[in-house]
């Protein structure tokens, strides 16, 4: 490695010159593919923090690779449930190697569409959306083009896109269900959950 960088490093291109390694060496070290030895991956994340350089996540979306970012739109941080969903979607996300973007709808519907958009302006790789409001028409028309899923949608009825949500009510009369059965075990048939 030389002395100090010639001029400023701005690309993978830069760093592998000031390296004296192929460019595809670099890339495959700063992406963590298998084949890159423990000393070169190292020597290349090394001279990045040196560099103080950062690969362009929008260039390597326009080159068709993933940008490893994940847009995750809700309505507000004051509810607790939500505050729990992303903390746990952080840690999971994380756990891949994903960074995530994390936009307020503030429960308008114009602001999520507008939310949606910038998402895909990004180039993020996917989007999951928190207590959507959107009609099914709309998610169809927005998601089509981005991996996306629902969770806790408002409207049932989503489209084509996947959704995860919890059946509440029916929760609710199966946990009734199960207390009348601990409470009375003998007439539990007597009981309906329905």
């Amino acid at each position: 490695m030389a002395e100090k960088p010639p001029q400023k490093i701005e690309s993978t291109a830069d760093l592998a010159r000031y390296l004296n390694m192929s460019q595809w060496s670099v890339s495959r070290a700063i992406n963590g593919h298998k084949g890159v030895s423990e000393e070169t991956r190292k020597r290349v994340l090394d001279a990045m923090v040196e560099c103080d350089f950062q690969p362009n996540m929008h260039a390597r979306s326009l080159r068709g690779q993933t940008s490893k970012l994940i847009g995750v739109c809700f309505w507000n941080f004051s509810m607790p449930i939500v505050n729990a969903k992303l903390t746990e979607l952080q840690r999971v996300l994380r756990g891949y190697g994903f960074r995530y973007l994390f936009e307020t709808t503030m429960g308008e519907e114009e602001r999520e569409i507008s939310v949606i958009r910038d998402f895909q302006r990004f180039g993020v790789d996917g989007i999951v959306n928190i207590n959507s409001i959107l009609k099914a028409p709309d998610l169809d028309e927005l998601l089509s083009t981005v991996p996306s899923v629902l969770v806790e949608p408002v409207h049932r009825e989503t489209g084509k896109t996947p959704k995860v949500s919890v059946d509440r009510s029916r929760a609710m009369r199966e946990i009734i269900h199960h207390l009348y059965e601990l409470l009375f075990p003998r007439k539990s048939g007597q009981f309906s959950a329905s």
